[in-house]
């Protein structure tokens, strides 16, 4: 058998590089290709500090989705601990290829650890989760209040009425509006529920669940803990925008940062790209 010299070995690997740079292309265009899946207006809010960004033409620049999932508290004035989303209860685990039936005894050795199985996941961005997101936050500190009125010297108290107050002006200034709010196996039937696809994105992720007991019953657990492909790579002609926006949104009653647009559409793939970003500052 004749050796490889180092100039064959050269050879295939520059060729190899060529062969995976042609499928990456070709795997953008076609994503890109046509009407997109979806276009999100997003703000800085939705959008995670920049990561791997140097001031060199040819370095990466890449931003972060902020998602949230809706889920609601639990019912306790003074716990920030939430429960399972309602939307991801024992029929949609089903749907999704869960054996929700499963008996605990025949699961002990993976008690209370997650199996996790790929799904599609819906993103609503600014609509009936994000509004639910502030009623709850405007809940809590009425109950926290009213408890602190009731006892106006416990000083436990006086420091929860004062978190739930920055909590609430978080949710209303800088707490990302976007939120997983169902799941499915299927593209179509999403979006047939979900058609409005200026505030509903389409993207693969994966969900989560446990089975475990809980005060002698068997208790189902669900999460959704990663999405894929919402890491959107900022292109050349945006990353001197995308370089002055925040690395982290302020409070009011601190210098308020210029506000940014970044218009984001997602493709036949369901990959994101950015389109626009628009920076507009806030009149003084």
């Amino acid at each position: 058998m004749r050796k490889w010299s180092r100039a064959h070995l050269l050879a295939a690997g520059l060729a190899l590089i060529a062969v995976t740079n042609a499928v990456v292309l070709l795997r953008v265009a076609y994503n890109r290709s046509g009407e997109p899946e979806s276009r999100l207006q997003l703000s800085a809010r939705e959008l995670g500090p920049i990561f791997g960004y140097s001031a060199g033409e040819n370095s990466g620049v890449v931003l972060r989705l902020q998602w949230r999932v809706s889920a609601p508290l639990l019912d306790d004035a003074l716990s920030t601990r939430r429960e399972t989303p309602q939307w991801l209860d024992e029929a949609k685990l089903a749907s999704l290829g869960f054996d929700v039936a499963e008996p605990l005894a025949s699961s002990l050795r993976n008690r209370g650890i997650y199996r996790w199985k790929p799904a599609l996941l819906v993103l609503e961005l600014d609509g009936a989760a994000y509004r639910a997101a502030l009623e709850g936050a405007r809940t809590r500190l009425e109950r926290v209040e009213a408890l602190h009125r009731a006892s106006p010297s416990d000083a436990r108290l006086a420091q929860h009425v004062q978190a739930a107050r920055h909590a609430l002006v978080q949710e209303e200034t800088t707490s990302s509006r976007l939120f997983v709010v169902d799941a499915g196996p299927e593209r179509e039937p999403l979006r047939t529920k979900y058609p409005e696809r200026s505030r509903y994105a389409i993207v693969p992720g994966r969900v989560g669940m446990r089975v475990w007991e809980h005060e002698g019953k068997r208790r189902i657990d669900a999460s959704v803990m990663a999405l894929v492909g919402t890491e959107v790579h900022v292109p050349l002609e945006f990353r001197a925008a995308v370089a002055r926006m925040p690395r982290a949104l302020t409070l009011p009653g601190h210098a308020e940062p210029s506000r940014f647009e970044v218009e984001v559409a997602f493709g036949k793939r369901l990959e994101p790209w950015i389109l626009r970003v628009a920076e507009r500052t806030p009149a003084r």
